[in-house]
């Protein structure tokens, strides 16, 4: 069910992607007069601004948003000229040139010719006028750029007083208690303008908003949490595990949201509040979804009262420990949402915002490095990611902890000199960033706890892999890299990017860019990526169902059946290749030309692998062998178990792996003992002794052999009397066995039956005798006396 549903999104994303491009390019065109004519009072208003420097950031990103506009019109507007002078231009190369040897031709043809020139003279001075307008709009963009960073370098290098000093505390005390009073006025005022009877009215439905917002954040919330609490334990698998911590985070983030929103909404409803105090209410709400989130995903990840429902490796100290100081930083960045970063807006005194920036940074600071030990603490003697070498595991976590280390300390040291700007674009974009990034590696870890705990493993007789080996194994990447591409937006938001940014890459990514003649769009390789990808996982699912449900009622021995896989995935996936290729309509012929020239060289340095890769297609078409077969490959056995792109794969019988080129296996000398039903010749050698009844061995042969199941009955087995030996009768017990994987057992069975009818029949099976003849046995004389006495008789 997985599977369809995962396909059919493959297919909408890559149909909602390929055709988002051609439904644009089909939209009707600006009149390019039009725009050409208000474009020049725009950019000439920018200009007049920059040549001032009187632009504001609010301006800034107005006059680029305009730009943006403006500059996608006039793309529109080259495009659709382009393609409306290709016609023309074909039109007027089948009319031929001119004849310029005195002879005349028709008036309907010159004058045909004529106005298709006139027509095509007009356009391209259009597309001209309008392509140059293009390239002005965006060096404009450019400028506005780069008059935007001057001024945020300006803003990050400016000093403030020092937020040490008595007069600036007194001050921000001042600005504090001023804002204070003024809500506290706003909140009297409208009081007064209203009876007794009015404001209890406005007041009842802020209050039951405000009782069911408690009931979902605090009583239901912790109702559910409970509940699903008793339903894992240290013993549930990790797919159950991954589920539950999975709607634990899900009740924690949603519930007390609604809450805090529902609440929100009473207290506009009511219009008690005054424009100070309504700005202070929606920092609030600000404020609390990033306590709410972080409690949630915080509680996930440490989960200091649940190990079942922990996603770290922690121990129960260090999860507390870590978790403690995680959230008084997730305090810090709610309390700067609520006053410090809208402080501006609430028309704070300087010094106010100075002196609370410099008390958040301090405690934050303090709380970073507490936080950075904690964690590091808990992670050692333990290389994770498992996919990353521990070595550079341990160098990156290195790093990090040293980038955290320095924020620490240097954001609230810059921060008590004065720099206001500075301190903050240090410390908290980096805080949200490991914010971002932490959670998208725990939805990440999330994903393959689900979707690999229970796979299936791959069996070592098939070519292709098991069911296990399904799109859903895939899943853990596919979601990491969607994951990649949504945090890049987010991350460059919280690092100052404008709504302009995104959408000016994001035109780069749609549209692409030049280099030299060859144009390229990331968009079309993400097309490419995806088409790719849907045909590849329909091959697999087609391959997944012959497997399954096809050649289990089909008579096919298992090397046709890897074959016929093999086959099909070659064929897959070169069809969606060249699918992919058609639908994002890839301009290969400049890339043509390169291969062409380098095809030589490539040919010379890959003609070994190209010759295998031909030779492994005619292995899965002639099938002279398959995966299953018993082969001899240069005096070595062993049984064939996959056949590859280069090289075919051989287990010998130690049960070590061999790769054997596919190209010698076509062009060598290749024994394969299963060539055919995987029967065996069976050839028993048996020598009796002189004497023995001829026609009693073969009796007990042939009983024997009849007697076993593996030796088949038809062609009969039979026994020929081989020859006068040495020391016996010889005899040969052949015949054919069913399974040439018997070679070795089957002939010993039969030994042992052999001669225990041999015994119970007194058939002696004889050993070798050897005659010895001495020879001048006469010239042996026995020893003399004197040799007895031991004196010579020399």
């Amino acid at each position: 069910m997985f599977d369809k549903r995962f396909l059919a999104a493959l297919v909408a994303a890559c149909l909602f992607i390929g055709l988002a491009q051609p439904a644009a390019a089909q939209s009707a065109a600006p009149d390019a007069n039009q725009v050409l004519s208000e474009l020049s009072e725009e950019t000439e208003q920018i200009e007049v601004a920059l040549e001032l420097g009187r632009l504001s950031a609010p301006r800034i990103e107005g006059y680029r948003a305009t730009l943006e506009a403006r500059r996608q019109q006039l793309a529109a507007i080259v495009k659709t000229i382009a393609d409306q002078i290709a016609p023309l231009q074909a039109e007027l190369s089948a009319l031929g040139a001119a004849p310029d040897d005195g002879t005349t031709e028709a008036p309907e043809i010159a004058a045909k010719r004529t106005d298709l020139s006139t027509r095509i003279g007009v356009l391209d001075a259009t597309r001209k006028r309008a392509q140059s307008s293009l390239t002005h709009v965006e060096s404009l963009a450019d400028r506005l750029v780069e008059f935007r960073r001057e001024q945020f370098t300006q803003k990050l290098l400016a000093r403030e007083p020092s937020p040490v000093g008595p007069a600036q505390i007194d001050a921000a005390w001042k600005s504090l208690k001023s804002r204070s009073t003024t809500v506290r006025r706003e909140i009297e005022a409208r009081i007064g303008s209203i009876g007794t009877e009015t404001l209890i009215d406005r007041l009842a439905l802020p209050f039951f908003l405000t009782l069911l917002a408690f009931g979902l954040a605090i009583w239901l919330r912790r109702r559910i949490v409970d509940w699903i609490r008793v339903r894992v334990d240290d013993e549930a698998s990790a797919t159950r595990r991954a589920m539950l911590t999975g709607g634990v985070t899900l009740v924690r983030l949603i519930l007390p949201t609604v809450g805090i929103a529902m609440t929100l909404i009473g207290l506009r409803q009511s219009e008690l509040l005054g424009p100070v105090g309504m700005a202070l209410t929606v920092n609030l709400g600000i404020a609390s979804t990033i306590l709410i989130a972080a409690y949630a995903f915080g509680s996930a990840y440490f989960s200091p009262m649940s190990r079942a429902l922990r996603i770290s490796d922690m121990d129960d100290s260090q999860a507390s420990r870590a978790y403690r100081w995680y959230m008084i930083l997730a305090g810090i960045a709610a309390i700067d949402q609520f006053v410090v970063a809208p402080g501006r807006d609430l028309r704070l005194a300087v010094e106010a915002l100075s002196v609370m920036n410099a008390i958040l940074l301090v405690i934050g600071g303090y709380a970073l490095w507490r936080f950075v030990r904690a964690f590091a603490k808990s992670q050692q003697g333990t290389d994770r990611p498992e996919d990353i070498e521990p070595s550079n595991f341990r160098t990156m976590g290195k790093i990090i902890r040293f980038l955290a280390h320095a924020i620490a300390i240097f954001a609230p040291l810059l921060a008590l000199a004065g720099y206001y700007v500075a301190s903050r674009f240090l410390f908290f974009p980096a805080i949200y960033s490991a914010a971002v990034i932490g959670i998208a590696l725990m939805f990440q870890r999330w994903v393959v706890a689900v979707s690999t705990s229970e796979r299936v493993g791959t069996d070592a007789d098939d070519q292709e892999p098991s069911d296990g080996d399904t799109p859903l194994s895939a899943l853990p990447v596919i979601i990491g890299f969607t994951l990649l591409v949504l945090a890049i937006p987010v991350l460059a938001v919280i690092w100052g990017a404008k709504a302009t940014d995104l959408t000016s890459a994001w035109t780069v990514v749609v549209e692409g860019f030049q280099v030299g003649e060859i144009k390229i769009s990331p968009i079309d390789f993400i097309v490419f990526a995806i088409v790719f990808a849907v045909g590849f996982f329909i091959t697999r699912i087609v391959q997944g169902v012959l497997r399954r449900s096809v050649f289990p009622v089909l008579r096919m021995d298992s090397g046709a059946k890897a074959a016929l896989l093999a086959g099909l995935g070659y064929a897959g996936i070169t069809i969606s290749a060249l699918v992919a290729i058609s639908t994002t309509a890839l301009d290969l012929s400049n890339l043509a030309i390169v291969f062409g020239a380098l095809s030589v060289g490539i040919g010379f340095g890959l003609q070994n692998v190209v010759n295998n890769f031909v030779s492994g297609i005619i292995l899965l078409i002639e099938r002279p062998i398959k995966v299953g077969d018993w082969v001899e490959v240069g005096g070595t056995h062993g049984m064939v178990r996959r056949i590859n792109v280069r090289s075919t794969q051989i287990q010998k019988f130690d049960r070590s792996t061999m790769f054997v080129p596919n190209a010698d296996l076509i062009s060598g000398t290749v024994t394969n003992m299963y060539h055919g039903q995987g029967e065996g010749q069976l050839v028993l050698p048996i020598g009796v002794a002189y004497g023995s009844d001829v026609r009693q061995v073969e009796k007990i042969l042939l009983e024997a052999a009849a007697g076993h199941p593996m030796v088949l009955r038809s062609p009969a087995p039979f026994v020929i009397f081989k020859d006068f030996g040495a020391s016996s009768l010889d005899f040969e017990l052949r015949g054919v066995m069913a399974d040439v994987n018997m070679i070795i057992s089957l002939p010993s069975e039969l030994r042992f039956s052999i001669y225990q009818r041999f015994t119970e029949e007194g058939i002696e099976i004889p050993f070798v005798q050897r005659d010895i003849t001495i020879r001048n046995i006469g010239d042996l004389r026995a020893p003399s006396q004197g040799d007895a006495d031991g004196t010579s008789r020399d």
